[in-house]
């Protein structure tokens, strides 16, 4: 997954797709076919006191989104989540996000080689929408 280097640390970690059998319409996404199941990621930002410490991560998630060249698109408090356990700030709700042409901070190598096992087949299916 495209995510893969920073999942659990910026972003939730991926468990698994859902192929759903009927199609459903929710207003202002459309069409949605497929959902994916995302370990817990914490609580909503909304509702937890920012302090500087909580800053700081949420900061550091989105330097690390950024180096990998996606651009959120819909950054807001309600799509950051605070993980007390891990003391950081994960993002979520990334169906605005765009790509960039080039990531940041260049990977020593193809993100596709740091994966192993069925991760690696999963990325070449990977559609962001």
């Amino acid at each position: 997954m495209f995510f893969s280097v920073y999942r659990g640390s910026a972003v939730p970690v991926f468990l698994g797709k859902i192929d759903l059998a009927q199609i459903y319409f929710l207003h202002g996404a459309g069409e949605i076919r497929h959902m994916l199941l995302m370990g817990w990621g914490g609580e909503s930002v909304v509702h937890t006191k920012q302090d500087k410490s909580i800053r700081s991560a949420i900061s550091q998630s989105k330097g690390e989104i950024r180096s990998l060249g996606v651009l959120h698109g819909d950054l807001r408090p309600e799509n950051i989540l605070w993980n007390r356990e891990l003391k950081r700030a994960l993002i979520i709700d990334f169906h605005r996000c765009t790509l960039s042409n080039q990531p940041k901070h260049r990977r020593s190598r193809p993100l596709k080689r740091q994966l192993c096992g069925h991760e690696e087949q999963e990325s070449k299916h990977i559609r962001l929408v």
